[in-house]
């Protein structure tokens, strides 16, 4: 799982970075009208805001797959305190999790998979319209 959430991190920031250095060249050439330009930076700021909860999410999920390794890990302790320990840092994360898609910075976006889903729905849109004004 951490690859795959290492792989889509630094997509979305590549997309991010690149997206950015390609609006200021149009924006310098004029090559947006008004509207796309509006909508570029719209979208841009959406971007930010999903990646911004999708961190978040993943660095608690992160954080709670690091206390499980670390318990499991640990050979001084039972394993009865290994399952403590485990059901501790899984009840925490359900907690965050719970509050982070109802209340939090999740809240608009349904789950970890629809984060994703619509950080790409953005991404590609951004990308059509960078096409279309190159073309």
């Amino acid at each position: 799982m951490g690859i795959w959430n290492t792989i889509t991190k630094l997509t979305y920031e590549f997309i991010s970075t690149s997206t950015e250095q390609n609006f200021k060249n149009m924006q310098k050439k004029n090559l947006l009208s008004d509207e796309e330009m509006k909508r570029y930076k719209d979208l841009n700021e959406e971007l930010k805001k999903v990646k911004k909860a999708h961190s978040e999410y993943i660095s608690t999920e992160n954080k709670k797959d690091k206390q499980i390794k670390k318990a499991n890990s640990n050979t001084e302790l039972s394993k009865e305190e290994k399952e403590k320990i485990i059901e501790e840092a899984e009840k925490n994360f359900e907690k965050f999790e719970d509050y982070f898609f109802e209340y939090g910075g999740g809240s608009k976006y349904g789950d970890k998979v629809s984060m994703r889903e619509y950080m790409n729905e953005i991404s590609q849109e951004i990308l059509e319209i960078i096409k279309s004004n190159k073309e």
